[in-house]
């Protein structure tokens, strides 16, 4: 008890960053406080959005798909005319018509899997 305070108990903080509590898309961060082996610590944990929070979450994530994908077409369309192969030209074509497909409807996750860029490896051949 530290200046002899009655009230006095150890208290551990604990970061969100330091908790090991992983989100998705449409949660937000919520501590509490427990006494763990007779420690009073923050304990944190996921809690989902409803309502218009919600809906404003996922409006904010269907923009941002939407700019990404924009933005990586351009690119790889670029990219697609500055190959001379016909082969080259068709891994571009090919990438660029993923992205125009792409759908995303499962908020509920911790990241969004994109359609991954083609890539060469070390001989120069395509990756997947």
């Amino acid at each position: 008890e530290p200046n002899g305070h009655p009230d006095y108990a150890p208290f551990k903080r604990v970061a969100f960053e330091d908790s090991g509590v992983t989100l998705t898309l449409i949660q937000v961060p919520s501590c509490s406080y427990q006494k763990i082996n007779d420690i009073w610590q923050d304990v944190w944990s996921g809690v989902e959005l409803t309502g218009d929070e919600l809906s404003t979450r996922k409006a904010e994530i269907d923009e941002f798909i939407i700019n990404h994908i924009q933005s990586t077409i351009t690119y790889a369309t670029e990219q697609m005319n500055a190959v001379t192969l016909d082969s080259d030209k068709q891994v571009f074509q090919n990438y660029i018509t993923e992205l125009q497909t792409f759908t995303f409807t499962d908020y509920n996750v911790t990241g969004i899997s994109f359609p991954q860029y083609p890539k060469k490896d070390s001989n120069g051949n395509w990756v997947s």
